[in-house]
């Protein structure tokens, strides 16, 4: 699925990648980025792995198409040499693609608050996962094996949330120290 600035925030797009994030154990969502960046996404398209459109990361994407092919897949070094046969054409046709395209006229960039709301938002439930993984073991006697491996910038929110923290100072925290 192709995303641009123009049709990030298009119904239909919404509604199959709402749909295919409820199947993610039997679907793939691909995302290629025209002329985004990450942070432009907001839910329910923020959830899925995206391609930029440079070389390492759709060498990446192809990498994990052909790992999907059990049977028709190519060898490491046969799909490397592919890519890099094929990857100047690609690129050459996709900037000229992009030089002719006009582009939209208003681009919606999303506020310093709004990604920290979304920000605070999934940090919440990361927290409610942990106390509730925290509270089975207690239960179980049992220690967990999974290690939850959580950014800084989501740790300080987190500490911030248990010292109940009000969140304009949160947001004011994150902004200076952080760079968002």
């Amino acid at each position: 699925m192709c995303i641009t600035q123009e049709n990030k925030n298009n119904p239909w797009i919404l509604c199959e990648s709402g749909a295919l994030a409820k199947g993610l154990t039997s679907s793939r969502v691909c995302t290629s980025f025209i002329d985004l960046k990450p942070s432009d996404i907001k839910d329910p398209l923020a959830q899925f792995n995206h391609t930029m459109p440079n070389k390492d990361n759709v060498r990446g994407l192809v990498r994990t198409l052909n790992s999907t092919l059990p049977e028709n897949n190519l060898p490491e070094k046969i799909l490397e040499q592919v890519f890099e046969t094929y990857w100047p054409q690609f690129e050459e046709k996709f900037n000229d693609i992009l030089a002719t395209t006009s582009q939209p006229e208003i681009v919606e960039t999303r506020t310093d608050d709004d990604i920290l709301s979304e920000l605070l938002y999934i940090t919440r439930g990361m927290d409610r996962r942990i106390r509730d993984i925290e509270f089975k073991n207690e239960n179980n006697n049992e220690k967990d094996k999974r290690i939850v491996a959580v950014p800084p910038i989501q740790r300080e929110i987190r500490r911030m949330i248990v010292e109940d923290i009000p969140e304009d100072i949160i947001f004011k925290n994150i902004r200076d120290n952080f760079k968002v």
